[in-house]
C-alpha cells in the first residue's frame, strides 16, 4: 500500500517537473491542425505546411497532425504541398496570443480537380467538432465501424468507456462494467487499448472491465461491427478499440471536483457497514484483512482441520495452539449502520508538447479518486424448486428480503508519451493503472419453506471486500519508409497485471423463530445451514502480448495496400481459495449452549465462548474443552493454475477497384490454447473419473471480406462476411464447485463436460448517407450463425441453485440496426443548436439445445427453442443535444433500454431466468465560464426502474430479484489552471 502512494506521488512529481521544463516554450501564439485525402479521408504523412511568404512551417505526421508554435499574433495564411496533390491555400487564419488555433484541412488529389500549377484557396475552418472529423473518416473507411471522440464523450458527461458504449448503436451496458454489443452476451466483444487486447479479471466474465478506463484519457473509441483479420478472432458482436490520448496542441492542467446526490442512499443512516481495515476508504485491504500469519502455515492447517474438538482433550499442546489460532480471526460478523455520505469525486490532468534534443515531445497525464456508495433497501431474493410432473406452479423453496450496501474507491491514473525522435519514427509509451473496491454489506432473512414452518425465520449475514486493479505498459512504434515505396511499421510491446482479491469474506447465518410478531429463540442449526466462515480468494492475471504490422503500398489509388502481421498473446492465472469454518461445541449454558444463542453474532463471538472455554481436571486428568474453534476446511480441488496462450498471423489487401468500389479481403490463421490444471491437488474427481488437466486447443483459419461501393459523395452501401470465435475461459473449464453467497447463493460449477470453442459465420450489409457534416442516416442488416455456442444453464433439472457452462448444439441471430444524427435548424433559427441522435436495434435469435428435447417431457409450455443467452430482443438510443459555443453551453437528455435478455438456460421443468428492461433516463448540462472553469449538472436514473430478474410459467412471473438503486444528482466544476489569464 505504502509503496503505491509513494510511486504515485513520485509520479506526479516527474510529471510537474516535464511541464515545468517546457512549458516557457508556449507562450506565444500557433497553428495546429490535421491533414485528410478529401477522398478516401485517410492522413496524410509528410505534407508540408508553410506560412504564405515565409520559411515557417510544419511537416504532417503518422496521423496527419501539424503544429507551427511561436507565432506572432496576426493575420496569416498557409499554404499546403503534397506531391500528387492540388497546392491548399488556406486563407482568414487569425492567430491570438497564447493560444493555437486547430484547423481541419482536406486535400485533392491532381488527378482528380485541377490541372498542374493551380491552386485550390479555401477559407479556414477550425476543427471545432472532433466528432464531424471522425464522421468523414468513417463515411470513407472500407469496414463498418461506430467511432465516438472524445469530445462526444464529454458532451454525454460520461466518467468511463462502459459508459459511454450505452449510446454506440447495438451497444448495451451489464452491471456498469460489461459490453454486450448488438445484445450478445460479453462474451462476444473484444477489448483493446490502443490496439492491444485487454484481457477480463473476473473468473466468471470474458471480456474486459470497461468501468476500469476514465474518460478522461480516451482520445476515441471505435466499435468495428465486421471483422478483419488484423483483428483477435474472439468476437462476433463487436471490437472495442480504446485509444488514449497522444500529443496535446500546448501546455494544459485541468483539475475536477464533484459530487452526487442518490435519494436512496445518500445520507441515509441504515447504510450497512462491517468492521475492515483502515484503508477501505482507499480501496485497498490491510494487513487486518489478510489470513492470520500463524494460519498460513501448512503444518497448522494439517493440525487444524476438520471437527478436532476430541483431538484436544488429553492434548493440552494442541489446546493452546486452536485457542491462539481461533482468536487470531477478525471474529466481527455483526452488521453495524452509518449515515451514507454524498458520493464525491476529483481528478486532475496535465499535458504538454516541446522539444527533447529539438525534436518533438508530448505527454498527457491524468489522475482520479472517487468514491460511491449504493444502498439496496428492500431487495427480494426467491429461489423456486423445479416443477413437480403433473404440476402448473412453481413451488418456492427460499423466500427472502434484504437489505445490502456498497462502497466503491475507485483510484486510478494514466501516463501517455510520445517522441518523434526522427522524421517518420515515431515511439510511444503508455501506462494505465486503475484500482477500484467493493465493499458490500448485506442481511437477508426470510425462509426456507421447503423445511420450515412459517414460523422459522433465516438470517443471514454476509462482509464481502473485493479489491480488483490492473496495470498496463505498453511501448511502441510507428516507422515509415521513404525510401521503401512509404512501407509502414507499425509494432507494440505490452504487459498487463490484473488482480481480483477478496480477502476475508465472512458469513455468519442462524435459524430464529417467531411467535405472536416476536423473535423467541435464535439457533444455529448446522445441518441446514452453513456455519460461520471466512473465505480468502485471491486471482492473479499476467499477459504479454506483442505484435507487428506491416502495410505495403501498390500502385493506384491512396488506399491501395497489403497488411501482413503476426500477433502473440499470454495470459498466465493463478486463482487461490481458503476456507476457515467454526464449529460449536462446549459453550456454557448460561452463554446460550447448544445449539440456542442470544441472536447478536457479538455474543457468539465473545472471547469466553472462543477458543478453549473450560480447563477441567478429572480422575488427576486435565481435559481441555472448546468452545466456538475455527478449523481449516479448505478444498484443494477449488484452487487452480492455467493460461490462455494466441498465436496468430494474417494477411490482407485493401484494394480501390474503381473510385467508388473497395475492397478488403484476407485470412488470419490462429491457434488458440487453453489450459487449466488444479495446483494443490494431482487430479480433479468429476463423479467417477480423475481429470489431471483441463485443454482446449485448435488450430481455425478465420476469413474475411468487405466491400465499400460508393453511390456519390454522400452515400455508401457496405457488405461483409466472416468467421470469427468464441472461446470458453479457464473458470469454465475448472471443474470445483464456488460458492457465491451474494445475488442468489448460486454454485458455479464448471468443467461438467469437454467445451469446444465456438465457430461463427457473420454476414453484414449497411447503408449509410451523410446529408451534411455531423449528420448521418444508417440502416444495417446482420445475420450470425453459430456452432457450439457457449451457454451458462442450470446444471441438472432438479438443483435450481447450481449452474454451469456448456457447449449448447447451434444458435442462430438476425438483425437490423437504425442511427440517425440530425440537426434540428432545418425546423429554423431557434433550433439551429439542438440536434437527434438516435439508434435502434430490432433482433431475433434462435438456439437449439438438443439436451432439452431429451428431457422428460414435464412441462409442455416449455419448447426446445430458446431466444440466444444474453440476446435482448431490442436496444433503443435517444439522445437530444443542445450546443451553443457561444455562451459555451450544452446540454443532453439520454434514454437507453434494452429489451429482456436471457440469463440462465433452464430445463423444462426449470424454466429459463430472464433479465428484465431496464430504462434509463438522464439529464446534463454544462456551462463553461470565461474558458477558466466549466460547471455541470446531471440527473441520473429519473425513471428509476427496478432491476429484475424472473422465471416464467404460462401466464406467471416468478420473481428471483429485484431492487432499485435510486435517482442521483451530481454537480461537478472542473478548473482549467493554465487560463487563469
Amino acid at each position: 500500500m505504502n509503496s503505491v502512494i509513494k510511486k504515485t506521488i513520485g509520479a506526479l512529481g516527474i510529471l510537474c517537473l516535464m511541464s515545468i521544463s517546457i512549458v516557457a516554450q508556449i507562450q506565444k501564439g500557433g497553428i495546429t491542425g490535421k491533414i485528410y485525402d478529401k477522398v478516401s479521408s485517410e492522413p496524410l504523412i509528410g505534407v508540408t505546411v508553410l506560412i504564405q511568404g515565409t520559411t515557417t512551417g510544419a511537416i504532417t505526421d503518422f496521423d496527419g497532425n501539424f503544429v507551427i508554435e511561436d507565432i506572432v499574433p496576426g493575420n496569416y495564411e498557409l499554404v499546403c504541398k503534397y506531391v500528387g496533390y492540388a497546392d491548399n491555400l488556406i486563407s482568414g487564419i487569425e492567430v491570438e496570443e497564447g493560444k493555437k488555433l486547430d484547423l481541419f484541412i482536406e486535400l485533392e488529389e491532381k488527378a482528380l480537380t485541377l490541372e498542374e500549377g493551380n491552386e485550390i484557396v479555401v477559407v479556414a475552418r477550425k476543427t471545432t467538432n472532433n466528432e464531424n472529423a471522425l464522421m468523414a473518416i468513417r463515411s470513407k473507411e472500407v469496414g463498418l465501424s461506430d467511432p465516438m471522440s472524445a469530445q462526444r464523450l464529454k458532451e454525454l458527461n460520461v466518467g468511463d468507456a462502459a459508459q459511454s458504449l450505452k449510446y454506440t448503436p447495438g451497444g448495451s451496458v451489464v452491471d456498469g462494467k460489461f459490453v454486450y454489443m448488438r445484445g450478445l452476451g460479453d462474451r462476444y466483444t473484444n477489448t483493446q487499448l490502443n490496439g492491444s487486447n485487454m484481457p477480463s479479471n473476473d473468473p466468471y466474465r470474458n471480456s474486459f472491465q470497461l468501468d476500469l478506463i476514465p474518460a478522461f484519457m480516451i482520445e476515441n473509441l471505435n466499435t468495428q461491427k465486421n471483422y478483419s483479420p488484423d483483428l483477435p478472432g474472439n468476437f462476433s458482436g463487436g471490437n472495442i478499440n480504446i485509444n488514449t490520448k497522444s500529443y496535446p496542441d500546448e501546455f494544459y492542467a485541468k483539475v475536477g471536483f464533484g459530487v452526487k446526490y442518490n435519494d436512496a442512499t445518500t445520507f441515509n443512516n441504515g447504510f450497512l457497514t462491517h468492521e475492515g481495515g483502515k484503508y477501505d476508504w482507499l480501496g485497498f485491504g490491510d494487513e487486518s484483512r489478510d489470513i492470520p500469519e500463524l494460519m498460513q502455515e501448512e503444518a497448522i492447517q494439517d493440525q487444524l482441520t476438520g471437527n478436532y474438538e476430541y483431538k484436544v482433550f488429553k492434548d493440552s499442546e494442541l489446546a493452546a495452539l486452536a485457542d491462539k489460532a481461533t482468536k487470531s480471526f477478525n471474529n466481527n460478523m455483526s452488521v453495524s449502520k452509518k449515515t451514507a455520505p454524498i458520493n464525491h469525486s476529483i481528478n486532475f490532468t496535465t499535458g504538454n508538447v516541446g522539444k527533447l534534443f529539438g525534436k518533438r515531445i508530448g505527454f498527457n497525464a491524468g489522475v482520479k479518486f472517487n468514491r460511491s456508495f449504493t444502498h439496496k433497501a428492500n431487495l427480494i431474493s426467491n429461489t423456486y424448486q423445479p416443477l413437480a410432473p403433473g404440476g402448473s406452479k412453481l413451488p418456492i423453496l427460499n423466500q427472502f428480503t434484504a437489505q445490502e450496501s456498497n462502497e466503491s474507491p475507485e483510484l486510478g491514473g494514466v501516463f501517455d508519451l510520445n517522441y518523434l525522435p526522427f522524421r517518420n519514427h515515431e515511439f510511444k509509451f503508455s501506462m494505465l493503472y486503475n484500482h477500484t473496491a467493493d465493499k458490500t454489506t448485506s442481511f437477508y432473512q426470510g425462509q426456507n419453506l421447503a423445511s420450515a414452518g412459517m414460523d422459522e425465520l433465516i438470517q443471514s449475514r454476509a462482509f464481502k471486500f473485493k479489491e480488483r486493479a490492473f496495470l498496463s505498459t505498453q511501448i511502441g512504434g510507428e516507422h515509415n519508409l521513404e525510401n521503401l515505396n512509404n512501407i509502414r511499421i507499425n509494432w507494440l510491446l505490452n504487459a498487463v497485471s490484473l488482480k481480483q482479491d477478496e480477502p476475508d469474506s465472512r458469513f455468519f447465518a442462524n435459524k430464529a423463530t417467531v411467535a405472536g410478531g416476536d423473535t423467541s429463540e435464535y439457533r444455529l442449526e448446522l445441518n441446514e445451514i452453513d456455519r460461520p466462515a471466512h473465505y480468502f480468494r485471491y486471482l492473479e492475471d499476467d499477459k504479454v502480448e506483442g505484435k507487428i504490422d506491416i502495410t505495403i503500398p501498390l500502385l493506384g489509388m491512396k488506399s491501395n495496400r497489403i497488411k501482413i502481421g503476426a500477433n502473440y498473446f499470454k495470459k498466465n492465472r493463478s486463482f487461490e481459495e481458503d476456507q476457515f469454518v467454526y464449529t460449536r461445541s462446549g459453550v456454557p449454558a448460561e452463554q446460550g449452549g447448544g445449539r440456542l444463542y442470544s441472536g447478536d453474532p457479538d455474543d457468539f463471538f465473545a472471547a469466553d465462548n472462543l477458543g478453549v472455554t473450560t480447563d477441567t481436571v478429572f480422575n488427576g486428568e486435565q481435559y481441555n474443552i472448546l468452545g466456538v474453534y475455527a478449523s481449516y476446511q479448505t478444498e484443494d480441488k477449488h484452487s487452480y493454475s492455467g493460461f490462455d496462450q494466441v498465436a496468430a498471423s494474417y494477411a490482407m489487401v485493401e484494394y480501390s477497384l474503381t473510385p467508388n468500389i473497395e475492397i478488403s479481403t484476407g485470412v488470419r490463421l490462429e491457434e488458440s490454447n487453453i489450459f487449466v490444471k488444479p495446483t494443490r491437488v494431482d487430479s480433479w474427481k468429476i463423479v467417477d473419473d480423475f481429470v489431471e488437466h483441463v485443454n482446449v486447443k485448435e488450430l481455425y483459419l478465420l476469413p474475411s471480406f468487405v466491400g465499400r461501393y460508393g453511390l456519390n459523395n454522400k452515400t455508401n452501401i457496405r457488405a461483409a462476411y466472416s468467421r470469427t470465435i468464441a472461446k470458453p475461459n479457464m473458470r469454465e473449464l475448472a471443474p470445483f464447485p464456488s460458492f457465491d453467497f451474494l445475488g442468489g447463493g448460486y454454485r458455479y460449477i464448471g468443467g461438467l463436460e469437454q467445451m469446444n470453442i465456438t465457430k461463427i459465420n457473420n454476414f453484414d450489409l449497411r447503408f449509410e448517407h451523410y446529408p451534411s457534416s455531423g449528420e448521418l442516416l444508417a440502416v444495417s442488416a446482420f445475420m450470425k450463425d453459430f456452432r457450439d455456442p457457449i451457454a451458462k444453464r442450470f446444471s441438472t433439472p432438479s438443483d435450481p441453485r447450481e449452474i454451469t457452462w456448456e457447449n449448447i448444439d447451434k444458435g442462430m441471430v438476425l438483425g437490423t440496426e437504425v442511427e440517425i444524427r440530425k440537426s434540428l435548424g432545418f425546423l429554423g433559427g431557434f433550433a439551429e443548436n439542438f440536434e437527434v441522435t438516435t439508434n435502434f436495434s430490432y433482433i431475433m435469435s434462435e438456439i437449439y439445445d438438443e439436451a432439452t428435447v431429451n428431457d422428460e417431457d414435464i412441462n409442455k409450455q416449455t419448447v426446445d427453442k430458446k431466444p440466444f443467452q444474453g440476446q435482448s430482443p431490442y436496444l433503443f438510443n435517444f439522445i437530444l443535444g443542445y450546443k451553443n459555443r457561444d455562451l459555451g453551453l450544452s446540454s443532453n437528455i439520454n434514454f437507453n433500454v434494452s429489451g429482456d435478455r436471457l440469463a440462465i438456460v433452464g430445463f423444462k421443468s426449470m424454466p429459463d431466468i430472464y433479465e428484465s428492461a431496464f430504462p434509463l433516463l438522464n439529464f446534463s448540462l454544462s456551462k463553461e465560464i470565461n474558458n477558466i472553469f466549466t460547471v455541470s449538472l446531471s440527473a441520473d436514473n429519473l425513471l428509476n426502474s427496478a432491476y429484475k430478474r424472473t422465471q416464467t410459467l404460462g401466464d406467471d412471473e416468478y420473481i428471483i430479484s429485484s431492487y432499485k438503486v435510486g435517482r442521483s444528482y451530481g454537480l461537478s466544476v472542473s478548473f482549467n489552471l493554465d487560463r487563469g489569464e
